[in-house]
């Protein structure tokens, strides 16, 4: 539903740009009563990206989880806190 795209300094690994886009047309397929929370969810879970936060934690409720309810799951959570600042 998402994508970003990253371009990093090779040497350093330091982000130099990114973008972030969304596919409207699955988005505006997707069965959610809150379209708008939708778009945030898969926006901020794009957004993770850029700060090096994988898709798919075990076991956790997270935003970088594919499967979170995205109705819900709006905005960073406590594992996703974590992980960056475990990196940063």
């Amino acid at each position: 539903m998402g994508r970003n795209d990253i371009v990093a300094d090779g040497s350093t690994g330091y982000i130099i740009s990114f973008s972030i886009k969304l596919n409207i047309d699955r988005l505006a397929g997707a069965s959610c009563p809150d379209f708008s929370g939708y778009v945030q969810s898969v926006t901020a879970h794009e957004l993770g990206h850029v700060f090096w936060l994988a898709d798919n934690p075990p076991n956790t409720a997270s935003l970088m989880n594919q499967n979170r309810d995205k109705s819900v799951i709006k905005t960073p959570q406590a594992y996703d806190y974590a992980n960056v600042n475990a990196i940063y």
